[in-house]
């Protein structure tokens, strides 16, 4: 497969760059997480080092690629990164080469992410903080509306950028987790006819809940290179108790599973939250950690050719007949975490698993939960 690769780099004038590139490293995570990429440009004598010089931090970079199995296919260009420069470095040795520090566009979209596509032209800063806001503090019952500036600036000021995005950052990945992960956070660039950067908008998507018919991690297929599979007991928990509100007795719930006992011997996890107003509430949460918890978590990375659609939230199919984990193939859906796209060597690594992976997490996404849904818990 023939891979090349087209580095856009975009002043503020409009102006743009197209330098070489000989390798780097693009990461993209899921939870959320602001994506990265270390691009390295060669210095030689086809690129001097003059033709680099008009480059600068904060300028926009759009990465792209084109894969063909041979010279006569049609070239189509794939985005696999955009942001902006973030620091250039520049060494003589062992190669003499300047690499770019860029930061995804998330960085600066995630104060706009109430809704799908919402647009920062269409809105002033104060209206899209409130609205963040609102939708925040009708999942957390205890923030303060003093931690968000909702005065209504016509402008996105660097003032609000520098104090409100750091704590919108929190925001997301608070959303995300009481979500239960079944949504995620990203952002979509949008260019004018000249091929300009002109807006960023946020976007909050469901996470797939099917497998993605864009690629595969199984062994034999074209891009497969390698595979690794770990399973783990360390969360496991088959016996669970859940105790609830004070009084004469005390609310409780609980939850075994037989199967799982008599295989890995019995595990108990016992908590309490006086929030669970009934038995019935704690015999949920206790039965929800145990249908989760009570067989071994598994876990692994692969390999492949590059692959520009592999995308953290992503639910892949994964199969492996030579490997075995606790005694099974690896022959099911997985979800990816954890993107690394590695540009010297054209490949990509994915790393899946459960996002929720530990019954603290489980059980602290229940209580919180448990809370919007219950109006007597809100005061």
């Amino acid at each position: 497969m023939l891979t090349q690769y087209r580095l856009i780099v975009q002043k503020s004038d409009g102006n743009k760059y197209y330098p070489g590139i000989s390798g780097g490293q693009i990461l993209k995570q899921f939870p959320f997480a602001c994506s990265t990429a270390n691009i390295d440009i060669p210095i030689n004598s086809n690129v001097a080092i003059e033709h680099l010089s008009p480059i600068r931090c904060d300028d926009v970079v759009r990465l792209q690629v084109c894969q063909r199995m041979g010279p006569d296919e049609q070239i189509v260009w794939i985005d696999l990164f955009e942001g902006r420069i973030m620091s250039i470095g520049h060494s003589d040795s062992p190669v003499n080469a300047v690499e770019l520090i860029c930061r995804g566009h998330e960085e600066e979209a995630v104060y706009r992410a109430v809704t799908v596509d919402y647009s920062a032209s269409s809105a002033t800063t104060g209206t899209i903080l409130s609205a963040l806001q609102g939708s925040y503090m009708s999942r957390i019952t205890d923030a303060a509306t003093s931690l968000i500036d909702s005065s209504n600036s016509t402008t996105l000021t660097s003032f609000n950028v520098d104090q409100d995005t750091k704590y919108m950052i929190d925001v997301i990945k608070e959303l995300e987790r009481l979500e239960g992960y079944t949504y995620r956070f990203s952002v979509l660039p949008s260019y004018d006819s000249s091929g300009n950067l002109s807006a960023v908008y946020g976007s909050w998507q469901l996470v797939p809940t099917t497998p993605t018919s864009k690629y595969q991690l199984v062994a034999g297929t074209l891009r497969y290179i390698q595979a690794h599979f770990d399973t783990s007991i360390s969360s496991l928990v088959n016996d669970i108790t859940i105790y609830g509100a004070s009084g004469s007795p005390q609310k409780v719930g609980t939850a075994t599973d037989a199967t799982s006992q008599s295989a890995y011997n019995t595990r108990h996890h016992i908590d309490s939250d006086l929030g669970l107003s009934t038995d019935a509430l704690c015999n949920s949460l206790a039965s929800a950690v145990k249908d989760k918890f009570k067989d071994p978590l598994i876990s692994g990375w692969g390999v492949m050719q590059l692959t520009p659609e592999a995308t953290p939230g992503d639910l892949v199919y994964c199969k492996n007949p030579d490997i075995y984990v606790n005694g099974e193939e690896v022959d099911g859906n997985y979800t990816v975490k954890r993107v690394v796209h590695d540009l010297g060597a054209a490949t990509t690594r994915i790393e899946v698993g459960e996002l929720v992976d530990n019954v603290i997490d489980m059980i602290s996404e229940f209580y919180a939960k448990d809370r919007l849904n219950n109006a007597n818990f809100i005061g």
